[in-house]
């Protein structure tokens, strides 16, 4: 397809959303809240929605739990008068201190605070454990300097060396992953369920990243976690620190061709220590 035809099919998307919105425009309610779609889609439904006299709320689930010190996949998103929901309070600081202008007239506001409750399953031998998985070539989260054939050999190599011990393993790819990629390499090991729904099942969670909301709930429990740092996690000190209490971090050197190496005394004494932090539970709100 030439650039041409690219722009063309483009127009076409845009003016069906157009006249979509315009078509359906009294079913919308004085209050619309708008996810991710995109930087243009995003554009033009604010854009519409100002014609519209309607007050809107933008939220990202990109930006994760707010641990990290990382910048907003489209911060285009923040628009003049627009109000952004935050996850929590952490998230508020870092968007205000990292991203937005102090011109910026974008209002942020916190979501209604929902008590969490703490979840204390009964204590096991670890046998069931469940991998969660970034976004592959998801450059920036944890594999920036690598790629699909990085994580597929670090997911093999670990995956063989913890069924060895006598584990087993499930991957929980991440919602845009390549299946085909997964199914490939990894079979029937798979799991599609919703994260929320099937957590409590494993005995010990491995997290490829901890900036999603799954690794909040994770923390909301007294399940061993361990994160994996391929030494691209950027996270504040305060917040590493605080993690560091309830969660092991499994680090590692990497050989001439950038690849990990997999100490398998690190990976057995990271178990060990995940499981002696699982009475800990964070008090600090930082989820």
């Amino acid at each position: 397809m030439n650039v041409h035809n690219l722009i063309n099919e483009y127009l076409k998307k845009v003016y069906y959303l157009i006249v979509l919105f315009r078509k359906n425009s009294n079913f919308l309610t004085n209050e619309i809240v708008i996810g991710t779609s995109g930087i243009i889609w995003n554009k033009i439904i604010i854009w519409f929605a100002n014609l519209l006299n309607k007050k809107i709320y933008v939220f990202d689930h990109g930006v994760g739990n707010g641990f990290a010190k990382h910048i907003m996949n489209q911060p285009l998103e923040f628009d003049q008068n627009i109000n952004f929901v935050c996850l929590n309070k952490l998230q508020k600081n870092n968007i205000k201190k990292y991203i937005l202008t102090k011109d910026s007239g974008v209002n942020l506001i916190l979501s209604k605070e929902q008590k969490k409750s703490f979840i204390n399953k009964n204590k096991k031998p670890i046998k069931k454990i469940l991998f969660i998985q970034t976004n592959y070539k998801n450059y920036q989260y944890a594999f920036d300097k690598n790629n699909e054939f990085y994580q597929v050999y670090f997911q093999k190599k670990l995956f063989s060396f913890l069924e060895s011990c006598g584990y087993e393993v499930i991957l929980k790819p991440h919602p845009v992953c390549n299946s085909q990629i997964n199914s490939i390499f990894f079979g029937k090991r798979i799991e599609s369920k919703v994260f929320e729904k099937i957590y409590l099942n494993y005995d010990l969670l491995i997290f490829d990243y901890c900036r999603s909301t799954t690794f909040a709930s994770a923390l909301s429990s007294n399940i061993p976690i361990i994160c994996v740092d391929h030494k691209t996690i950027d996270i504040h000190k305060n917040i590493k620190r605080i993690l560091s209490k309830r969660v092991s971090f499994l680090q590692f050197k990497f050989d001439v061709f950038n690849l990990p190496i997999i100490n398998l005394k690190e990976v057995k004494n990271c178990i060990n220590q995940s499981q002696k932090k699982t009475d800990l539970i964070i008090k600090e709100n930082i989820f």
